[in-house]
């Protein structure tokens, strides 16, 4: 057996009210969000490093509950916004009487403090055993930084618009340890994965080529092909839409002859993009064309045509150019006549 060391107790002679203070991730109309890049609860995270120190606004030493609801509902409000989500906005409500303001954290008495160096630019992250990330935060170049942080050893990494640099460092209690650059192991950023998904809302203009059932018992099934240009697209319903004009045609051999007929199209119409899976970078997509189905025989006749379908469209990695499946259905309609369709499947390149 080993005798411990006696325990210091510390003791703080602050003037504080008594009372309760209750602190909510979101107001009553709104949801909590996570973040994947945060790996957990957006608000859960500025709150935790709030009390690690990050909130002590005045460099006192000491937190408040006042100081850690403005640092928390800033943060929160920032980073539900840059992630993409709806507006998280934490709420506040206190029931405190007396003198003094009520103290939630120490962070001085357990921390040590890591300065960063002027020269130290970019997105920062620090994380403790087992991966936990204690911060992540842009860091500009010139700005005076110094972090309140538990005493500790650190994984360090800092990303640039080129480089990413890891390292380790030691915070020791009641010291001030100083990051540098040169300290850290740099390589070349990777390049992303995969493309962004109808992030640009540019045009679009490809070509779409499917198999296509005759319409009547006399002829035997073709190739279909169109050219189309869809407009940029635009938010809406979850969604992202876009409007597309469409030309093209098909050739028809006629049973137990030489003839052909030939069909041209002309159709205007629309279309819904859906994000799909991560894994497959992809959109979900769903849309309906009509315009005109004309005959180029001898005898050439014109029929109202409407065109349904559904598919996906892949984003790849090394390439601009998107590539569909889609599953269609084709329909036309010569004036009084009983309408016939067919069901379609092709695939379209698109730039």
């Amino acid at each position: 057996a080993v005798k411990s060391k006696p325990i210091e107790l510390v003791q703080y002679n602050v003037d504080e009210p008594t009372g309760s203070v209750i602190l909510t991730s979101s107001s009553g109309t709104e949801l909590s969000y996570e973040s994947e890049k945060l790996k957990g609860s957006i608000f859960t995270y500025h709150l935790v490093s709030g009390l690690y120190g990050q909130a002590d606004a005045n460099t006192d030493g000491v937190v408040t509950i006042d100081e850690l609801y403005q640092y928390v509902y800033a943060q929160t409000k920032f980073q539900s916004m840059v992630s993409g989500g709806k507006v998280q906005s934490p709420e506040f409500e206190s029931r405190l009487t007396g003198q003094g303001a009520l103290v939630v954290a120490y962070p001085a008495r357990i921390n040590g403090q890591l300065r960063l160096a002027d020269q130290v630019q970019g997105e920062l992250t620090l994380a403790a055993a087992k991966g936990v990330n204690f911060f992540k935060f842009y860091k500009n170049k010139g700005e005076d930084k110094t972090l309140s942080l538990p005493r500790g050893r650190y994984d360090v990494t800092l990303t640039d618009d080129a480089r990413v640099g890891t390292g380790q460092i030691e915070v020791t209690e009641a010291k001030v340890q100083a990051l540098n650059p040169q300290t850290l192991v740099w390589r070349e950023r990777e390049k992303p994965s995969v493309r962004a998904k109808g992030a640009e809302p540019q045009f679009l203009f490809g070509v779409h080529l499917a198999t296509h059932p005759p319409f009547n018992d006399s002829e035997e099934g073709a190739m279909m092909g169109d050219l189309f240009l869809l407009s940029p697209s635009r938010e809406g319903l979850g969604g992202r839409w876009r409007l597309g004009v469409y030309a093209g045609g098909q050739t028809h051999s006629v049973k137990g002859s030489n003839q052909k007929n030939e069909y041209s199209r002309l159709a205007i119409g629309g279309e819904g993009n859906y994000s799909g899976l991560n894994r497959w970078n992809n959109d979900w997509i769903f849309g309906m064309r009509v315009g005109t189905f004309v005959s180029n025989s001898n005898n050439p006749t014109s029929s109202s045509l409407t065109h349904i379908f559904f598919g996906s469209r892949f984003y790849p990695a090394s390439i601009k150019m998107n590539w569909d499946l889609l599953i269609g259905i084709d329909g036309v309609k010569t004036g009084n006549a009983e309408g016939r369709s067919v069901g379609t499947i092709g695939f379209a390149l698109s730039y």
